[in-house]
């Protein structure tokens, strides 16, 4: 999935991926620079929704739930 998500974006090392478990839900955090991470929710969220559809699609047979929380960077340190 880390893959897909990389591939989405210019600079796929400015972005980090954390996977959490909070209770009974798998929380995917993803976060990068301001500008990696409109690439990565895309237009209207397209792409944000896509991701979201595949995990869950994942994680269906299982019967897990499984999260994505995509937020930006320190702003501040993007500011030239």
């Amino acid at each position: 999935m880390v893959a897909v998500m990389e591939s989405l974006v210019a600079n796929p090392e400015t972005l980090t991926v954390e996977i959490l478990t909070e209770g009974a839900v798998n929380v995917i955090k993803v976060s990068g620079r301001a500008q990696q991470v409109a690439c990565l929710i895309g237009k209207q969220g397209r792409n944000a929704r896509a991701i979201r559809t595949l995990l869950n699609a994942i994680a269906h047979p299982t019967g897990d739930k499984i999260m994505l929380d995509i937020t930006p960077g320190d702003i501040k340190s993007e500011i030239p």
